[in-house]
């Protein structure tokens, strides 16, 4: 006995409809598969933007923890927005380290985030950094390399790091360049 078949029910809409469903449907997919990216291969813009959204939450909840007194939850959080590229945070981290607030105390560690900050163009994180060299803090001793921090700071408009370059023009640091450079 061989099982009676249904008859196949034929579609009563246009080819080219349902040929439009199809690849809506395959655009679907692949903005799904891609995140979000026309392309297919991922929108590195929107990754960026939101590790730097999720960087700043971080550096936020640390001044938050810092503002209640809760000093490890503030260098744990600081140090999860520094990871993540926040150059204020990486700051922050480096100074914590520099002090063993809320962590424990490492020269390494702390050397190692304020040339992160420092790289990142922050300037205060420049003018801390200019200091040590100045101070032969953690760092050798660098009048030169001093200096170039100090005006680095300075040109960004930062107060402290402009009154250090001047102070190495008033002392008389040697460098190749001069006050109007």
């Amino acid at each position: 006995h061989v099982p009676s078949q249904k008859p196949v029910r034929k579609s009563s809409k246009a080819p080219w409809i349902i040929a439009a469903c199809v690849a809506v449907v395959a655009l679907i997919a692949v903005l799904l598969l891609s995140g979000g990216d026309e392309s297919g291969v991922g929108n590195d813009a929107t990754v960026a933007e939101e590790k730097t959204i999720e960087a700043k939450n971080y550096f936020e909840s640390a001044i938050a923890a810092l503002d209640e007194g809760d000093m490890e939850k503030m260098f744990q959080y600081g140090l999860k927005s520094a990871k993540l590229g926040n150059s204020d945070a990486a700051y922050l981290v480096a100074c914590c380290y520099d002090e063993g607030v809320g962590t424990d105390k490492s020269e390494k560690e702390a050397l190692f985030w304020l040339e992160s900050s420092s790289d990142a163009g922050n300037p205060e994180a420049l003018n801390l950094l200019a200091a040590w060299y100045d101070n032969g803090y953690i760092v050798e001793k660098s009048a030169e390399k001093a200096f170039k921090l100090y005006k680095s700071a300075a040109a960004k408009g930062y107060a402290e790091g402009q009154y250090n370059l001047a102070c190495c023009y008033m002392a008389g640091v040697v460098t190749e360049e001069s006050p109007e450079d």
